[in-house]
């Protein structure tokens, strides 16, 4: 990143946190404290919003060993003024109010309640949540670089409600400035000389994907729309070509960092303030499903027996996942090798099909979570070998953290494997239909040729073989 767009960042950040944009503090409070004069709280003040604004405006965008590096070296400067030891600069905020450096986890709300949108508060969502809307609120253009599937795009859009009118783009290989410049044009009130949200609020373009743009082009037209939004505040018509400015206007964007393919141009980087968004530690995804898992477990009113093996789930998850990813690495040749925390979502959402009349003992709900997990992750490989290894990584996990159960290998190389599903009985109406586990798979052939002849063509010839069931 140019050192100018460091500096810009590192401004951005601490000017509102001292203006009192920060979440953390009220506008009344800040002001009050800026009428006081140069004193030592005064001082403390701008001590704790220079820390914060250096650690993410400057070190914001490294990754994440490169963030324990700068992390050391900030520490040592500081010599321990101000922050909380043993405690990573990342993992800590300035509350103003009580004038120290605070640990994020001691804002992490624990209860299921403040779950929304299956955006989880734990400490990772937390403070990148919090960072994102402080720059959105302070007009500064945010770019949130990362992974597939660590929450970049949830996390952002979690962040930007309340901020004013909120226009999604996703850019692919196919879109171009037009497409962008259509959503624009077609989503705000037009002036004689601007463009405005009818509200006359805020008007956040959240560009998700930023760089899944056609590799082939040299320079993907929708940055040079981008770099004249943020640069000049305005663009030129579609049919007119007339120049209008676009009122209130902040550039939110998410980026894929996966290769060096994938970086967006400094042309257009150095314009945003930009932010790596790490991978989420174990600990925070287990955090993420265990909470999911259990509130989803108490609202549907679940035994206890059925609830108490919501830890158990999580961690044997996330095990499962870490060791595919470890075992597995996506190629050319099998790009659907990839495994991230949409996985872990898919297997949250096939075990919230279940209902607590057919999920009341703790076997049945250990066999689909077994069920749920052979399918998100299983299902993607593509021969014995790869599926064996997969057999291997799961009965570990199960071993750990289901010791109570007597569990084998052949549960999953019996002649019909483990099945769950809701359409066991024909005649039943979709809201009474339940997610339960299919004793005699030998008669699927037979139920799934009465659905063919009842929903199709019978004159169509189809043939249900193992494999297809």
């Amino acid at each position: 990143t140019p050192l100018a767009s460091l500096v810009s960042s590192t401004t951005a950040i601490f000017t509102a946190v001292i203006s009192g944009k920060d979440l953390n503090v009220a506008r009344d409070t800040a002001h009050q404290y800026r009428k006081l004069g140069l004193g030592e709280t005064q001082q403390n003040i701008i001590n704790l919003a220079f820390i914060y604004a250096v650690v993410w405006g400057v070190g914001g965008n490294l990754t994440a060993a490169s963030q324990e590096l700068f992390d050391g070296h900030m520490k040592e400067d500081l010599q321990g003024v101000l922050v909380c030891n043993g405690c990573s600069l990342y993992d800590q905020y300035p509350d103003l109010t009580q004038l120290r450096m605070v640990k994020w986890e001691e804002r992490v709300l624990n209860s299921y309640a403040s779950i929304k949108k299956q955006v989880v508060p734990v400490m990772d969502t937390v403070k990148y949540s919090h960072l994102t809307k402080l720059l959105v609120m302070s007009a500064r253009p945010v770019l949130v670089n990362g992974a597939v599937g660590v929450g970049k795009t949830t996390m952002v859009s979690s962040a930007l409600e309340g901020t004013g009118l909120v226009l999604p783009v996703l850019i692919t290989p196919s879109t171009s400035a037009h497409k962008v410049r259509d959503i624009l044009e077609s989503s705000l009130k037009a002036g004689p000389k601007h463009l405005m949200s009818r509200g006359d609020t805020a008007v956040v373009l959240l560009v998700d994907d930023v760089n899944m743009a056609d590799p082939g082009a040299t320079t993907p037209s929708h940055y040079e729309l981008l770099r004249q939004l943020i640069t000049y505040k305005g663009l030129h018509t579609k049919k007119k070509l007339e120049w209008k400015e676009v009122k209130h206007l902040i550039v939110a964007a998410v980026g894929c960092s996966q290769t060096s393919i994938d970086r967006v141009p400094q042309r257009a980087a150095r314009l945003f303030t930009n932010i790596t968004y790490v991978h989420p530690s174990e600990e925070c995804m287990r955090g993420i499903v265990r909470m999911l898992l259990n509130k989803l477990f108490v609202e549907r009113g679940f035994v206890k027996e059925v609830t108490d093996l919501t830890k158990p789930m999580a961690h044997g998850m996330v095990e499962v996942l870490i060791g595919m990813c470890d075992t597995f690495q996506k190629s050319f040749l099998k790009p659907y090798y990839a495994f991230s925390l949409h996985d872990l979502k898919a297997v949250v959402a096939g075990i919230s099909q279940a209902v607590p009349r057919t999920c009341g003992s703790s076997r049945t709900a250990t066999l689909l979570w077994i069920h749920e997990v052979t399918r998100c992750f299983c299902d993607k490989l593509s021969t014995p070998e790869d599926k064996e290894s997969f057999t291997t990584v799961l009965m570990s996990a199960l071993k750990r953290y289901f010791p109570h159960g007597s569990w084998k290998p052949d549960i999953f190389t019996s002649e019909w494997p483990l099945l769950f599903g809701d359409f066991l009985r024909p005649d039943a109406q979709k809201e009474d239909r339940v997610y339960e586990v299919i004793k005699e798979g030998w008669q699927l052939p037979v139920l799934f040729e009465y659905y063919t002849n009842e929903l199709y063509d019978t004159s169509i010839n189809v043939i249900f073989f193992k494999e297809a069931c």
